[in-house]
């Protein structure tokens, strides 16, 4: 995962995330990975995603929310896992309501094998 740490460190050398969201990101990735049922060759989308998440929040930029139909292909077992990942994510930090779909979409990404 070093090059999840270079990403970091490139995302926030180059403004897009400050070292707070880095920490954030952090702890996601650390709830992702304890899991041990993501596949890592999807993790640096998800990082590049989530640092998005946070650049919105920052800027009060607001996005359309996800038609919930996106999610009537993806397994229930992956949905619902990506639902677990998702509520310990928002103890973390919070999650817009217009954002949390994105960030559930990318997880059941994460998660699909």
């Amino acid at each position: 995962m070093n090059e999840i740490k270079v990403k970091l460190d490139l995302l926030v050398e180059s403004g897009i995330i400050d070292s707070t969201d880095r920490e954030t990101i952090e702890a996601w990735l650390e709830l992702i990975v304890k899991r041990e049922l993501f596949d890592l060759t999807k993790v640096d989308t998800f990082v590049t995603h989530s640092a998005m998440v946070l650049s919105r929040e920052k800027s009060n930029q607001e996005i359309a929310e996800l038609d919930a139909v996106i999610f009537d292909s993806v397994e229930e077992k992956v949905r619902n896992e990506a639902n677990e990942i998702i509520a310990e994510m928002k103890s973390i930090h919070a999650i817009k309501d217009f954002e949390e779909g994105y960030i559930l979409i990318h997880l059941c990404n994460l998660l699909s094998k």
